[in-house]
């Protein structure tokens, strides 16, 4: 019982900092006058209402969009359970909890086990650090954004302290990466560099690799792979064919060049259906994929049948496109990279005259009403002051990051766990600058943990190495 209650005081005051931190997290929302909404917000939602309403004969209060690959569905759900509860404010108050857990309990690996004054103030401080970075912000917006760097987070925890944790926490984290898996197909790759960088790093440092820890986040991470299979057999069932994936990476390469190139010298002996249109490319992606005007758009402006066969055409004409071009279409998506890598602004939290009007036209009209009453309506969110702060400590902190790598005195674990979310926050921006097309919000929903590894590094050189508990798994009674 004694031990059972010193394991309950000791986790006390880190129940309360989460509480604090999921607290904190709230502010842009809190100063916004509701969460932040994005053009994707009423796809995640209407592909949810369509399943209500087929399960339920719930009303369908959103516009119906063609159903979709990559609008996750149980992204989706959790949003329409928050509306169905109190609005948009259920599922940001539990983002920014989850949040708060995630960031506190992975303090956790890197403070010493008495709590003191000192220590408490310096995580405190830290705590108050985060909260002006972009992560916040993400926190409270009705994507799935803010999962790719609680993915981070998750893998690097199950990777590196699987021993030592107990069934508890190893049952958060497993439930955390499969969510991030579950809500956006992009954490699905990151999650697996992570697990490659983790095995590499053991092989470099000769220590014992982590089989089973790689395992658990490999099965957690097929679930995004498995969840997306059962909802197309779903979509597949009751509408007699399946979903349709958005082809981003065709997009990608007509509005960088090579795939525009390829189409000029090769068509119409191809056979692609892209040859059709070529008088409309290049195109920016995002005009390729959602204009529906047939000057300057091309997947949303063309018959439905059409568009399955263009998503359809899509491995191969990236394949022919690639061969025909190799030293160019790589250089491509290295500069897609580096443009992504670049880009850590916030300019998705104002709404201008585009959203303002897309809103309009597809939230429900008491959704919009309450939107419009936003400061972010009003162009007065002070996203661009946030964001250039976490883009200058972002920087110094990359710097503080490759010296906590290779300095021998920081613990291994640490070393590379600041390796790892590095590794995740590069492959990020390729995946998403090099596939998709750079935007602000791709980068900016992970560079926030630049910070605080580099935040945690500083610490455990202020605590000393012994910080870091690489000792067998905790008692019995102090496990979770």
């Amino acid at each position: 019982m004694m031990g059972q209650k010193a394991a309950v005081d000791r986790d006390f005051p880190w129940r309360r900092l989460s509480l604090l931190a999921g607290l904190a997290f709230l502010w842009p929302a809190l100063v916004n006058g509701m969460p932040f909404l994005f053009y994707d917000t009423p796809g995640y939602l209407g592909g949810a209402n369509a399943l209500a309403h087929g399960l339920f004969g719930a009303k369908l209060d959103w516009t119906a969009a063609p159903v979709m690959l990559g609008r996750s569905i149980y992204y989706g759900s959790f949003l329409y359970l928050s509306l169905a509860l109190a609005g948009f404010w259920p599922a940001a108050i539990l983002q920014a909890a989850l949040t708060g857990v995630c960031v506190v309990t992975f303090l956790r690996y890197f403070v010493p086990l008495r709590v003191g004054g000192l220590v408490l103030g310096v995580v405190i401080a830290g705590l108050m650090l985060l909260a002006c970075t972009t992560l916040p912000f993400f926190a409270t917006f009705m994507m799935p954004d803010l999962f790719s760097g609680l993915a981070l987070l998750s893998a690097t925890a199950l990777l590196l302290f699987w021993k030592r944790d107990g069934w508890r926490r190893r049952a958060f984290w497993i439930g955390v990466t499969a969510a991030a898996a579950l809500f956006h197909p992009t954490n699905v790759p990151i999650l697996l560099s992570v697990v490659a960088v983790c095995i590499l790093l053991h092989y470099i440092l000769e220590v014992p690799r982590p089989w089973l820890s790689a395992a658990i986040v490999l099965a957690a991470a097929s679930s995004g792979i498995a969840g997306e299979a059962i909802f197309s057999a779903g979509v597949d069932h009751a509408m007699g064919q399946p979903p349709i994936r958005p082809p981003f990476v065709t997009a990608r390469l007509t509005a960088d060049g090579p795939g525009t190139r390829y189409l000029r010298d090769t068509c119409p002996k191809n056979g692609f259906l892209l040859c059709r249109y070529i008088s409309r490319l290049p195109l920016p992606s995002d005009y390729f994929l959602w204009s529906r005007s047939s000057a300057d758009g091309v997947f949303r402006a063309i018959p439905p049948a059409q568009r399955r066969q263009l998503a359809a055409e899509e491995t191969r004409f990236v394949i022919a496109t690639v061969l025909h071009l190799p030293l160019e279409t790589i250089s491509k998506f290295f500069e897609g990279a580096y443009k992504q890598m670049n880009r850590t602004g916030l300019n998705e939290f104002n709404y201008g005259w585009i959203e303002r009007g897309f809103f309009k036209n597809n939230l429900p009209p008491h959704i919009y009403d309450q939107t419009a009453q936003t400061r972010a309506f009003e162009l007065k969110v002070p996203a661009y002051q946030f964001a250039r702060f976490t883009r200058t400590i972002a920087i110094v902190s990359l710097f503080i990051c490759l010296w906590a790598m290779f300095d021998r005195n920081i613990p291994k674990p640490l070393r590379m766990a600041v390796a790892m979310i590095l590794c995740g926050i590069i492959v990020n921006a390729f995946i998403c600058g090099g596939l998709s097309g750079a935007h602000d919000r791709y980068q900016a929903r992970v560079i926030w943990l630049a910070p605080w590894i580099a935040y945690l590094a500083l610490l455990a050189r202020i605590f000393g190495p012994k910080t870091v508990r690489e000792a067998a798994p905790a008692p019995a009674q102090a496990q979770g």
